[in-house]
């Protein structure tokens, strides 16, 4: 059922799990108002998210998907299969896990990557706040707190 709608079909996500991502993204646009405005925009915001949290239901039709792709994934799991993009075209394609742990281990032994040992990311970011905190004569207050990532992570390969 869910496989006959493409690869582009995207289920719908249970209401808690992107309520929290729009929570995250509000209050991060409402760091960028003006101080003077922001307790009006905290108000309306926890007013609108309050009506979403209220009105809003998992249809049964994304049940019956989500249920689905929960024994497709149990299935997946018994076989050791795992779906990954194709290399040079939208497609999808099975592959076996231990096969594609393999041909990740091949690529970073072939191009000399080196492991390391503890994430770089937030001595990096440090360097790139005392960077901007520099800058004052040129970049002002609001713009600083636009380019100052505050939870940054690096990214984490998955074999």
């Amino acid at each position: 059922m869910v496989q006959s709608l493409g690869p582009q079909y995207a289920i719908e996500l249970k209401p808690n799990r992107y309520i929290n991502e729009i929570i995250k993204e509000t209050e991060n646009a409402i760091r960028q108002i003006e101080t003077k405005w922001q307790n009006t925009y905290i108000y309306l915001a926890a007013k609108l998210i309050k009506q979403i949290k209220e009105n809003n239901k998992q249809s049964p039709l994304h049940k019956t998907q989500y249920n689905t792709l929960r024994k497709l994934k149990t299935e997946m799991d018994i076989e050791n299969i795992t779906i990954m993009k194709a290399d040079k075209s939208k497609a999808i394609v099975l592959i076996d896990k231990n096969k594609r742990h393999k041909k990740v281990m091949q690529f970073i032994q072939d191009n000399n990557i080196p492991q390391i040992k503890t994430d770089p990311t937030t001595k990096f970011q440090k360097q790139t706040q005392q960077a901007i905190q520099k800058c004052r004569q040129v970049i002002n207050r609001k713009t600083t707190k636009q380019l100052i990532n505050t939870q940054s992570k690096a990214p984490k390969l998955n074999t």
